[in-house]
């Protein structure tokens, strides 16, 4: 499948004439483009909005570069093309640039194993490699998670170290190695510490000399603290509702999985190298792109696309795309290259509702007109329709899905559904009979509700399934099959759990509607019981509201009582807490 992906996607990239010159289009060119794009950012175009920077090129000349909305609402600064924004995740290709560039010079494998260059990484039941790592595909727990169920909050400063401190107290991986595909940013923040040791200097410095400086990407660097002043930035907001906005505090102070400060256009510069291969040339751009394969012999996917160093190999109405979107506090941030059209874009947004994705895709439309396949229906986009009560009482009920639980009940005067989101009750637009929008502020997401696994050809089969629809990709949930507890049932549980590689522990108590989670610092968790499907006449699954815990499962000893949990959640499985007796 390497392979494969490489031969799908390199001949076009590879083979474009390299004009190492970068240069603007003339202004006719510009300002037809102008009537076409900038309409699709008039709602961003004003003083008290935050909004977008987009930037295009195409045959190595930028042919449009605008600013929409404000940079910094207190100040009412607008966004221009030199504002500079955080891309979050599209930082991931630079640092596996990085590693790849030491590669070439023969001073690491990309099949090494971690703790060749970092010793004080924990030795797994399995070893992880710097490409797994690169992959998603290690196993290695993502420290987001785990410094939320660990009692952090987002606004807190987060550093390298503590990172390093996380990592040194972990004992098991999500799963073995190359048998699945989780997104770890810790497995890029491990990537930039290996970048420093091999190459003797600091990430930010590494990236400025071996990539910035030669793309002449004057206007970008890595940003290690959050104390560091950035002129000419964007602050970050996200939706208060009625037109209002509120500040979203970012205090990240590491690096390697984020922390690319950056512009529209020299994303673009970046995205050009693609053309040019002017940094790492062809071998090393080639290794970038190479999607692994899982021991299953199934291609890893992240978002609906295979994904390979910090890239996403994507298609577009019929096009192939090269890219990956970021997502951090109020930034949101999509850059894509089309290599089939030579073609170059950066959508940069300061709203947590931008949407740079579905923007970055409609400018492609006007840039290509007559060059793509017919698009696609895009279902958020029906018309609402209206469900039968019947239909609608089908699916009431509470579910497990990507953000957490939630339950649906039925609105019958619209016929339609609200969500049941930990108390906040979101109405959901029906697009079909199975099928709804919802909105969840930052972003839309489709859900499809259908019958169990083995029932899917039967239409009045009970329905147990629910499909989450977002950003490229569809993620499983599954109807719950709740109990309640009695209090003697209850008692079984109640305690102290303790977690070795967090080094926190929480309390499970009892209440009036059942078991609680009682955390220091995320307040109380009311937690759902699922019967059991096995000899055990106990519940053994339970679920946690977001964003703490999608499933709990407590193990038993051999007398029957119960010696701990195992937590999952979104990037993170089978966290260990134990039963602890407190003095």
């Amino acid at each position: 499948m390497t392979r494969l992906i490489a031969r799908i996607f390199l001949p076009a990239l590879l083979l474009i004439p390299q004009a190492m010159q970068v240069g603007r289009a003339d202004s006719g060119q510009t300002a037809a483009l102008e009537r076409q794009i900038a309409p699709l950012f008039a709602a961003w175009d004003r003083k008290d909005s935050p909004g977008m920077s987009v930037a295009v090129m195409q045959h190595g000349k930028v042919i449009y570069s605008r600013g929409f909305g404000s940079a910094q609402l207190e100040y009412a600064a607008p966004i221009t093309p030199a504002t500079i924004f955080n891309v979050a995740s599209v930082s991931k290709q630079f640092t596996a640039m990085s590693i790849l560039l030491l590669e070439a010079e023969g001073r690491l494998s990309f099949d090494d194993e971690v703790q060749k260059y970092l010793p004080w990484v924990p030795r797994f039941a399995y070893p992880i490699t710097l490409r797994q790592l690169a992959n998603h595909t290690s196993g290695v727990r993502d420290h987001q998670q785990l410094f939320t169920l660990a009692g952090w909050w987002s606004g807190d400063v987060v550093t390298m170290d503590d990172i390093r401190t996380l990592v040194k107290h972990q004992r098991e991986l999500n799963f073995p190695p190359l048998t699945d595909t989780l997104y770890s940013n810790t497995g890029y923040d491990l990537l930039a510490d290996v970048v420093t040791a091999v190459s003797g200097m600091p990430f930010e410095q590494f990236t400025q000399e071996r990539i910035f400086k030669p793309l002449g990407m004057s206007h970008s660097h890595f940003h290690t603290s959050h104390k560091e002043l950035v002129p000419g930035r964007a602050y970050s907001y996200t939706p208060a509702g009625h037109g209002q906005w509120r500040k979203a505090v970012m205090n990240d102070s590491y690096y390697g999985s984020t922390g690319l400060f950056t512009t529209a256009e020299d994303m673009l510069l970046w995205l050009d190298n693609f053309r040019t291969l002017k940094v790492g040339g062809r071998e090393v751009i080639a290794r970038l792109l190479q999607a692994p394969v899982l021991s299953n012999g199934k291609p890893s996917i992240i978002f609906g696309a295979p994904y390979a160093a910090g890239v996403s190999l994507n298609q577009y109405r019929g096009t192939r795309m090269i890219g990956q979107g970021g997502v951090e506090a109020g930034f949101r941030a999509e850059i894509d290259w089309f290599p089939e059209h030579d073609l170059a874009i950066a959508v940069l947004a300061n709203a947590a509702n931008g949407d740079p994705q579905g923007n970055l895709r409609r400018i492609a439309d006007v840039v290509l007109a007559g060059q793509l396949q017919p698009a696609p229906e895009d279902p958020l986009q029906r018309q609402p329709v209206r469900v039968a009560t019947q239909r609608l009482e089908s699916y009431a009920g509470t579910y497990n899905w990507y953000f957490g639980t939630v339950t649906f009940v039925p609105d019958r005067a619209q016929g339609t559904l609200v969500a049941d989101i930990s108390g906040s009750k979101l109405p959901l637009t029906a697009v079909s009979e199975r099928e709804f929008v919802v909105d969840l502020g930052s972003l839309k997401a489709l859900l499809r509700f259908g019958p169990g696994a083995g029932d899917r050809a039967n239409d009045t089969a009970p329905v147990e399934t629910l499909e989450v629809s977002f950003a490229g990709g569809t993620h499983p949930g599954r109807r719950l099959h709740l109990v309640s507890l009695t209090g003697s049932d209850m008692v079984r549980y109640v305690g102290s759990y303790y977690s070795p590689e967090l080094r926190t522990s929480f309390e499970i108590g009892s209440g009036a509607r059942g078991l609680i989670l009682q955390h220091h610092r995320q307040g109380d968790i009311p937690l759902l019981a699922e019967k059991s499907s096995g000899p055990n006449p106990f519940p053994v699954l339970f679920a946690g509201g977001p964003p703490f815990a999608q499933r709990i499962q407590f193990e038993t000893a051999g007398d029957g009582h119960i010696r701990g949990l195992r937590l999952s959640g979104i990037t993170v499985r089978n966290l260990w807490f134990q039963k602890v007796t407190l003095p």
